[in-house]
């Protein structure tokens, strides 16, 4: 009777590890695990390919930059920002990459917790030439004469010509990617070379 209680709690427990296994297996060479989110776009379940479509789909709608009290609209590509699929693979699968225990643990915790991944995309060149030529001219009207040692006149503008700081703008896209709910980003500004006349 010992021997038969025994068959009856093993057979169905190597079953349903069987299932598990086969089910996680899948998830390994096939799915992204649930509850991942890449911003506020679940790419749980998805397939590589389907998770590739909506962040190009994300890609195509522009960023609302805020420089002091103007608001422009950039597109990614205008601001030489791509899909790095590299990174998009590297980083939902992930979880997948460890061993076959551990895959069925992260699995199982995937059910119930939301994890958020870095935003898959990557800052080409066309970045830094898109922050070279975008200046930004808070000048008042009129302009300053000063006369200095020598009775030397000089006019000195009093334009006030600004750029978006690299990092700050890199970070701000990068924490806002795909967070809708995010009126506007506003990077910090950095001086623009001097604009003495003489």
């Amino acid at each position: 009777m010992g021997r038969n209680i025994r068959r009856a709690i093993v057979f169905p427990g190597t079953i349903l590890f069987l299932l598990i296994s086969a089910f996680a297996g899948s998830f390994v060479t096939t799915r992204i695990y649930p509850n991942t989110y890449i911003g506020n776009i679940n790419v749980g379940m998805k397939t590589l390919p389907e998770a590739k479509k909506l962040i190009q789909e994300e890609l195509k709608r522009t960023v609302k930059v805020s420089i002091r009290d103007r608001e422009y609209e950039w597109n990614f590509e205008q601001m030489g920002i791509e899909l790095s699929l590299d990174r998009l693979e590297a980083l939902v699968s992930a979880p997948n990459r460890k061993p076959f225990g551990q895959n069925i643990i992260e699995l199982a915790s995937s059910l119930t917790t939301r994890r958020t991944i870095p935003a898959p995309i990557t800052f080409t060149g066309g970045f830094t030439s898109f922050l070279q030529n975008a200046l930004f001219d808070f000048s008042s009207d009129t302009d300053e004469l000063k006369v200095g040692k020598n009775n030397m006149v000089s006019v000195l503008s009093l334009e006030k010509r600004f750029r978006i700081d690299p990092v700050s703008l890199h970070d701000a896209i990068e924490s806002s990617f795909a967070n809708r709910s995010m009126p506007a980003i506003s990077p910090k500004l950095v001086k623009a070379e001097s604009s003495k006349l003489t």
